[in-house]
């Protein structure tokens, strides 16, 4: 048996570390997400007792291996960098009750198809068709429409930052925004003004969302015309 050339070895390492990372890619990355959203289902429905417990780690399992074979299938996460990892992780801890919310989006999404080229080592799982016209709209890290993905991904971000405060946070600013307009303070009234209830929440309410000024500073502008 001869022996191995360096480029030999080198070769055969970096086949072993590619197939490694596609066998956590379509097997382990996609039943950790089927598990840890069975464990969120269970704890949601455990004050029904133990049946409860039951349907919720089925349901939660269900849609968390549609979610989870789905970004397999899109390369969603660069298992190559820290940052992907990170994103993975976050996924199933601290960011998980959103990642369970995202769960369900994408498994309404189905029948949508999956953008690969877009997804990939992106973090986020997108999809072709928007749901509400030219609005791109994500849950977790499932977006509908490609439009602004850079300021869908700010989304994404997000939610692993503020995990379980996310949603909680975008209600508040909502509600905020609604009752006690100080974004008037800065405002484009000129270009953009605020003559209309419509407007008021198209123009106004909306993109001065905590959540939504963060992503259009760094993509897109405010559907306001």
């Amino acid at each position: 048996m001869g022996t191995m050339t360096t480029d030999e070895r080198i070769g055969e390492g970096i086949g072993v570390r590619s197939t490694a990372r596609n066998v956590w890619n379509w097997l382990f990355a996609p039943l950790l997400r089927t598990i840890t959203n069975g464990v969120a289902g269970a704890v949601i429905l455990a004050p029904s007792g133990t049946a409860g417990s039951v349907l919720g780690a089925a349901v939660g399992g269900g849609l968390g291996a549609a979610h989870g074979w789905r970004m397999a299938y899109a390369h969603t996460y660069d298992w190559t960098t820290v940052g992907g990892v990170i994103e993975f992780i976050a996924d199933n801890t601290w960011g998980l009750p959103n990642a369970v919310v995202g769960s369900l989006f994408a498994t309404l999404n189905l029948w949508n198809g999956v953008k690969v080229e877009v997804s990939r080592a992106s973090g986020s799982l997108y999809h072709a068709s928007g749901w509400f016209g030219k609005y791109d709209t994500t849950f977790g890290n499932v977006t509908v429409g490609t439009i602004v993905p850079k300021h869908e991904a700010v989304h994404a971000l997000q939610a692993r930052i503020f995990g379980p405060l996310f949603y909680p946070l975008f209600i508040a600013s909502y509600i905020i925004c609604t009752i006690a307009p100080y974004w008037l303070l800065y405002h484009d009234t000129k270009n953009k003004p605020i003559n209309s209830f419509g407007r008021y929440f198209k123009c106004g309410v909306y993109p001065h969302t905590w959540f939504e000024e963060w992503a259009y500073s760094i993509d897109g502008n405010p559907p306001c015309t």
